[in-house]
Formats: C-alpha cells, structure tokens, sequence
C-alpha cells in the first residue's frame, strides 16, 4: 500500500533522543495499535485512525496516511460482515492530519521544543531556588532516581521544581507527584521517604 506524508517534524540532532522512548510516550497519550522497529526507528499504527502510521527516528517524526486493505474472504457471507463493520468503524474514525498534528506536538512538547513560547508564563523563582532545585535533580539523577526523556529535559525539571520551591511548596510527596507529571520526565523511581532523604540532603548541602 502507498503511504501519503501528512506532517513531518525534524529533530534537533543534539537532543540525542531514543525513539523507543518517544514511541512509548506516544502509545501512552494516544490509541497505539501497534510497534515494531528497533533502537533506530520505531513504526506505530493506531487503533484510530487505523489509517495513520507514524515513524519515529532520532532525526525526525514522520507522519503517514495509508490506505487500509480490502478485506479478508474467509467465507461465505464474512465479507459483507467485514465491510459493514469497517464502515461503521471508519465513520468513528479521528481525522488523520488532526491526530498527526496532535502527536507532533506532543513530541515537540516532549523534547520542549516549545519551551522557549511556554517560558514568559512561569513566574522567575529566586536564585536559591535555582541553586536547591539544581542540587534535586542532580542528586536524583545521581542516585537513578529520575531518568529524562533527553538531557535537554533538564532545565525544563529544574525550573519546575525551582518554582515551586520559590512558592513555599516542601512536601517531599507533591514535589515527587510534579516532577513525575512533566513531559521531559520518563520515569520517576524516588517514593515519598526517598524524595525526602534527598530534599534533607540539598538543604543540608
């Protein structure tokens, strides 16, 4: 089948990404059918609609529309059943080019490519909030604790937590809850009594 490219996105050849790690990310905010690929390049089709398949690279995020193939005669009567069914499936399908524009602005949030458009709107936290949300993460990273999506998700972590820090926000588990929750997070390990061992020990450094 021929595959039409709807949308592309580039990515910065410094951001070093995994694209197993994006494909993930992907198939966790959007209905992923399927994966297959390898460290180089991950291909997803979706449950809808069944007719997109995106590629993901380190280099790029291509976007595809493929015609869907006829369907299978297994017997008798099976066809018409088929493409009844299809039918009514493809009358609840999402638009193709929408969900593409979606996902790619999912990645490029991802790997806060958008970052600098989102900066004006976070308050500026002081300089020892800077300094102790620095101490955090590093120390988490340190420890395995918190793995990033690239290192580029770095200063999107620090400024979060530094934000918070600068608001009077100290409870180890809502600070954990809010790092875990940002894009260029891709796994939190730290439980609440772990956060807080690391929280004492940045104050204390």
């Amino acid at each position: 089948m021929s595959r039409r490219l709807l949308e592309s996105m580039a990515i910065p050849a410094e951001l070093q990404v995994s694209p197993v790690m994006l494909a993930e990310s992907v198939s966790e905010a959007f209905p992923v059918m399927s994966i297959v690929g390898g460290r180089g390049e991950q291909e997803l089709r979706f449950v809808s609609p069944a007719t997109l398949v995106v590629v993901i690279s380190a280099t790029a995020v291509e976007c595809y529309e493929e015609p869907l193939p006829p369907p299978e005669e297994d017997a008798e009567g099976y066809e018409e059943e088929d493409e009844d069914f299809v039918e009514d499936e493809d009358e609840e399908d999402d638009d193709p080019l929408s969900t593409a524009q979606d996902i790619l602005g999912h990645v490029s949030g991802l790997l806060g490519l958008d970052e600098e458009e989102e900066a004006p709107d976070e308050p500026t936290p002081d300089d020892a909030a800077d300094r102790r949300a620095a101490a955090i993460v590093a120390a988490l990273l340190q420890e395995g604790l918190l793995e990033l999506v690239t290192p580029r998700s770095r200063p999107q972590v620090e400024g979060r937590l530094a934000h918070l820090l600068a608001h009077g926000m100290h409870d180890a588990g809502a600070l954990a809850e809010s790092i875990a929750d940002l894009s260029g997070v891709a796994e939190f390990y730290a439980d609440d009594a772990q956060m807080a061992a690391v929280l004492a020990k940045a104050r204390r450094g």
